[in-house]
């Protein structure tokens, strides 16, 4: 999933068993992350509608697919923003690539409000198999990835200390 790691940033599994890796976005690749601009809002941002969410969601699993962690770390929450650099999540990106896996969503559910999507993935038998969930979360004109609390948690260490616990933990 998303370092969403989806095997998923900010997710729930349907299985006990099945603990997807804690990441703040999904992106599995051998490549290492290249750095991304950062992208400037739209001057109306984007629509709190589904297609706008399913938008937000595929450029999600696209930048997953590439190991681009610019992009993810662009894409993150203020929040997660606040919990590591740019800098540093790319560092940790390159470092444990297998972080954030890629997984194709399988269904996106809008709450009423238009604020949150809940994004279902499917995880593949690396990571225990089953169903996972991420949240994205309209926030300041935009759908950005919520990262986990698990995510929280080495994010902020910084890039060598997330890196260092990371790899201790067998997640790169």
């Amino acid at each position: 999933m998303l370092v969403a790691a989806l095997a998923v940033a900010g997710c729930s599994s349907d299985k006990p068993a099945a603990t997807p890796p804690p990441a703040a976005v999904a992106a599995v690749s051998p490549s290492p992350a290249v750095a991304s601009p950062t992208p400037s809002p739209s001057p109306t941002g984007e629509p709190r509608t589904y297609e706008a969410a399913k938008a937000a969601v595929v450029q999600l699993e696209a930048a997953a697919a590439r190991a681009d962690g610019g992009a993810l770390w662009d894409l993150l929450t203020a929040t997660g923003q606040a919990a590591i650099t740019r800098a540093d999540y790319i560092k940790v990106t390159n470092a444990c690539p297998g972080l954030a896996k890629s997984e194709k969503y399988t269904a996106i559910a809008l709450n009423d409000a238009g604020n949150i999507a809940t994004v279902t993935v499917t995880v593949s038998e690396d990571y225990g198999g089953g169903t996972a969930t991420y949240s994205m979360i309209y926030e300041a004109g935009r759908w950005k990835h919520q990262p986990s609390d698990s995510a929280l948690s080495w994010m902020s260490l910084g890039g060598d200390k997330a890196v260092l616990t990371l790899k201790n933990e067998g997640y790169c």
